[in-house]
């Protein structure tokens, strides 16, 4: 099995900054849009910023959910394709 903990810290730490940063700036436009009506060009910015955290937020959960199937299904191919007494393959 191919290590991949570099990547994986990589990809946690990423999906990380990307979670706090959608926390921080939703509440951000959330206080924004509480304290009064917006204009509409102002209220369609907001909503669109919003829209656009919410896809960067799912493609980040996408690529850490995707890689943690494929080291399961790397680490589990292994064990189950390699034949007993078989030296396990670098």
């Amino acid at each position: 099995m191919v290590d991949r903990t570099t990547e994986t810290r990589k990809l946690l730490k990423l999906f990380g900054i990307t979670v706090t940063d959608y926390e921080e700036r939703m509440r951000s436009l959330m206080d924004r849009r509480r304290q009064g009506p917006l204009p509409p060009d102002q209220e369609e910015e907001l909503r669109h910023e919003a829209a656009q955290r919410t896809a960067d937020l799912h493609k980040a959960l996408r690529e850490i959910t995707n890689h943690v199937y494929q080291l399961q299904s790397d680490a589990l191919m292994e064990l189950v394709a390699r034949a007993p007494g078989e030296p396990p393959s670098k």
